[in-house]
């Protein structure tokens, strides 16, 4: 799994969260040491460590909570968006291949971990575009990009299947001339 923008932000929101926390107790345990009135003015400094953590952590935390449980408070909201497939279907009906590959090359980059694209665009390279080059290309983003072992297992079967078809039919026509 590749570390994306918002897992390092996470990872980054995280590492502070935990050494302010760590730095708060530290202070804190040592907060008795310094008497009634010293020991108050630590504690009051150990409390902005962990408020720092908090405030730290709270935007991944709130992001969590808000797409979990955000239909609660705003039944209008949907969630996350997904793919429309109607443009590239429709210029894939009207056989321009090139611009329906196109736009199943937009949804992959959006929806990267959408099964549905990649199919397409393989579909489309070898048995349309009969492209091998470029619907290798397509296959290898394909396995990067889907995180279900069982999509890449269908995404492999599918291509070697139409490979194994267009194999045969080549070599059937080149045994008819």
């Amino acid at each position: 799994m590749r570390l994306t923008s918002d897992h390092k932000k996470l990872i980054a929101r995280l590492l502070v969260f935990v050494v302010c926390v760590f730095v708060g107790y530290q202070i804190v345990i040592r907060a008795p040491d310094y008497g009634m009135f010293g020991g108050a003015i630590v504690a009051l400094i150990a409390m902005a460590f962990f408020l720092a953590g908090c405030v730290a952590i709270a935007p991944s935390v709130a992001g969590f909570f808000s797409e979990k449980f955000g239909g609660l408070f705003d039944p209008s909201e949907r969630g996350k968006p997904t793919p429309v497939y109607s443009i590239p279907e429709s210029k894939y009906k009207r056989e321009q291949y090139a611009e329906a590959l196109e736009e199943f090359e937009k949804l992959s980059r959006q929806f990267p971990n959408e099964f549905r694209p990649y199919q397409a665009m393989l579909e489309i390279t070898l048995i349309h575009l009969k492209d091998r080059t470029r619907a290798d290309a397509i296959y290898q983003r394909g396995l990067r990009s889907l995180k279900q072992a069982e999509q890449c297992e269908l995404l492999t079967k599918i291509y070697n299947a139409i490979i194994a078809r267009e194999f045969t039919e080549t070599k059937s026509n080149e045994g008819m001339r």
